[in-house]
């Protein structure tokens, strides 16, 4: 059923698992999809997380050899709370 999606409908899915669990990664968004762990599916991945990066949805940051995704909400969150921290 996951492998049917695809576009902007996989990218919203892709989006909503990156909110719901972060911080992830390409392979755990493919496992989660229940896709083949395979490069060109941790690739094409990869292509919607920038999309999303792109579009100001997520943030991206390599780790070593990882690649760690996490939602934007949440570093505004991070910037808040260190912002009340100061006072």
């Amino acid at each position: 059923m996951m492998q049917l999606m695809r576009g902007k409908k996989l990218r919203a899915e892709i989006l909503r698992i990156i909110e719901s669990k972060w911080p992830t990664y390409p392979t755990e968004l493919c496992r989660t999809l229940e896709l083949k762990e395979s490069t060109g599916n941790i690739s094409k991945m990869m292509y919607h997380i920038r999309k999303l990066e792109d579009q100001g949805s997520v943030r991206i940051k390599r780790i070593d050899r990882a690649m760690v995704v996490w939602p934007v909400k949440i570093e505004k969150l991070r910037v808040i709370h260190e912002l009340i921290s100061d006072f």
